[in-house]
C-alpha cells in the first residue's frame, strides 16, 4: 500500500525453472499477483490469518480484498470521529478478527469479526492513555499492547472470544452440507 493510491499484492513462490539446492529446496522469488489503485491513499494494511484476504486502510473505511487478485469484496466503514485506520492487525481466535488502531477527533481500537463484519468491541485510547504523541499498537493473538510514541506509559487489553463462535470455513462447510 502507498500514499500515491496504488497497491500491489505479492506472493513468495518457487522460482520457475530454478534448480534445487543440495537440501532439496527450490529457490524462491517474489511475484506480483495483483496491482491496482484506490481513490484515496492507503495508509495501512494486513493479511487475514489464512492469507486469503487483504485489509487495506483508507480514509473513512477499511477495504477487504481477495489476496489472489485484489478485488474489493467488502468495506468496513469508520465513523466520522475516528476516520483514519493507522494500523491493522488480524488475529485468529474462534473466529477471524481484524483490529484497527484508528485516529481522528476520537482515537480508539476497533475490533471486527471478519465473518459477520460486525464490530465486536471498541477501546477508547484517549481515556486509557491521555497525553501527546501518536498511538502505536502491537498484537499477539488476543493480547493488545498500546502506547503513545515518546511516552513511558502503556496499556494492555486481552480480548475474550466466545467458545461458541465458528470459523468461516466451519460455517461454510456446515451451510453447504445443509443444502
Amino acid at each position: 500500500a502507498s500514499r500515491d493510491r496504488h497497491f500491489k499484492i505479492w506472493d513468495h513462490i518457487e522460482a520457475p525453472g530454478a534448480p534445487q539446492t543440495e537440501e532439496g529446496e527450490t529457490k524462491k522469488c517474489w511475484q506480483c499477483v495483483a496491482a491496482g489503485q484506490w481513490r484515496s491513499p492507503m495508509v495501512s494494511g494486513c493479511f487475514s490469518p489464512d492469507g486469503s484476504v487483504v485489509a487495506a486502510g483508507v480514509k473513512g473505511k477499511i477495504l477487504l480484498m481477495k489476496a489472489e487478485d485484489g478485488e474489493v469484496t467488502d468495506q468496513l466503514r469508520l465513523d466520522e470521529a475516528s476516520d483514519t485506520p493507522k494500523q491493522l492487525y488480524s488475529v485468529v481466535s474462534h473466529s477471524f478478527l481484524l483490529l484497527a488502531c484508528v485516529e481522528g477527533a476520537k482515537e480508539e481500537i476497533v475490533c471486527w469479526d471478519l465473518y459477520s463484519l460486525e464490530v465486536l468491541t471498541r477501546l477508547d485510547l484517549t481515556t486509557a492513555l491521555p497525553g501527546q504523541g501518536s498511538f502505536e499498537m502491537r498484537c499477539s493473538h488476543l493480547e493488545i499492547l498500546v502506547f503513545r510514541s515518546g511516552e513511558a506509559t502503556f496499556s494492555t487489553w486481552c480480548l475474550e472470544a466466545s467458545a461458541e463462535a465458528e470459523t468461516p470455513k466451519k460455517k461454510r462447510k456446515k451451510e453447504k452440507s445443509e443444502r
